[in-house]
């Protein structure tokens, strides 16, 4: 087990770190739902430009000489904020996306220029989430629909999925079925 941490990336690392990403990204239940890292020339040239600000921070954990998981983010003013992360789903069972995390922010702390003190894990609910932080908001977006016929219309069908939406997730949750679900479907989805 070798978790790597790669910051300071040339142009060409910048490839490897991308098509390495894409790599673990393909058996990923995020790939399948559509959401995560996404290999493009638009992602590369971010990630380049974030290097040679020297913000960019990527880890990769190798099992094997093969790449099972990686964390995508950047630091600024002693805060990583963490872009993307994911791991080869076919390895779930030792949680090696956790195990990463946890050898990063070990990393952290163990850095004497104390570079990172906080941590920003993102928008969007997930287990790790909940476990690494001591702190949380809610946040919710504002529609806005045209005082129009059209308008009325689509706001009374994104009302009804809305309030359908929430009362079968309370109601899941409140029978303890809700992360079952989730995690039956995120497999399901690979």
């Amino acid at each position: 087990i070798e978790a790597a941490c790669l910051f300071g990336l040339s142009a060409e690392e910048i490839d490897v770190l991308a098509e390495t990403a894409e790599s673990i990204m393909h058996s990923s239940y995020q790939r399948g739902l559509g959401v995560g890292f996404l290999d493009s020339a638009e992602l590369r040239d971010q990630l380049r430009r974030r290097a040679e600000r020297g913000s960019l921070r990527a880890y990769v954990l190798y099992l094997a000489d093969c790449p099972v998981a990686f964390w995508i983010g950047d630091v600024t003013y002693q805060t990583f904020r963490s872009d993307y992360t994911s791991y080869r789903s076919e390895y779930s069972a030792i949680s090696p996306g956790m195990y990463l995390m946890l050898k990063t922010l070990e990393q952290f702390c163990d850095d004497p220029a104390r570079s990172v003190t906080e941590l920003d894990l993102a928008v969007g609910y997930a287990e790790y989430k909940e476990m690494l932080s001591n702190h949380q908001w809610t946040e919710s977006a504002v529609y806005l629909f045209a005082p129009s016929l059209r308008g009325k219309c689509l706001r009374t069908i994104h009302g009804i999925a809305t309030r359908t939406n929430s009362s079968l997730k309370r109601a899941l949750a409140r029978l303890g079925l809700l992360q079952k679900i989730k995690k039956r479907w995120r497999k399901g989805v690979t």
